[in-house]
């Protein structure tokens, strides 16, 4: 596909095309491929005929899963947009948080925006099944000076669950 939004277009448009259909290695969808390289308007186009949003590929990503990694925010707003739940999940872990642990501050307003918010599961934890979640790595970039990101991920951690020892200058 790679953003050949024309030959989308052309292929949509005259021919049969299952927009559902699985296939390559990882068993993606023509959606979950598009939204891999953030080519966002292949994604409008195959939302607009009918892709399903909640399809996983063989390593069970699911699109916002995967665009939350990546980092495309114009497909997360139209995936959103479309329905797509921001409890969306990765072997146990949100989308949110994987937008945290790439610190990416940005895809992460636009999904509390959303609707991920801590409250139902879909924000930011201190442990998951991959382990230490984003709120300490985010807490680690003081030492580089990112206190907008620490800040931001701060304020959505429920006071509940804030047990941290401040050790070397890290915190864990």
């Amino acid at each position: 596909m790679n953003g050949h939004d024309t030959v989308v277009r052309m292929l949509l448009e005259r021919h049969n095309v299952d927009v559902n259909s699985k296939g390559g290695i990882a068993l993606q969808t023509p959606l979950l491929h598009a939204c891999m390289g953030g080519h966002s308007e292949v994604v409008r186009l195959l939302l607009k005929n009918g892709a399903e949003m909640h399809s996983r590929g063989k390593y069970g990503r699911a699109a916002l899963i995967t665009v939350s990694m990546k980092g495309y925010r114009e497909c997360a707003q139209m995936l959103l947009d479309k329905g797509a739940g921001v409890d969306s999940r990765l072997g146990g872990v949100t989308a949110l948080e994987l937008a945290a642990r790439e610190l990416n501050t940005s895809m992460a307003r636009i999904l509390r925006k959303n609707g991920a918010d801590g409250q139902n599961g879909s924000g930011i934890h201190f442990q998951d099944s991959f382990g230490p979640t984003p709120l300490p790595y985010a807490l680690n970039c003081r030492d580089f000076g990112n206190e907008d990101i620490v800040s931001f991920y701060w304020k959505m951690v429920p006071t509940s669950t804030l047990e941290i020892k401040k050790t070397e200058r890290r915190w864990v």
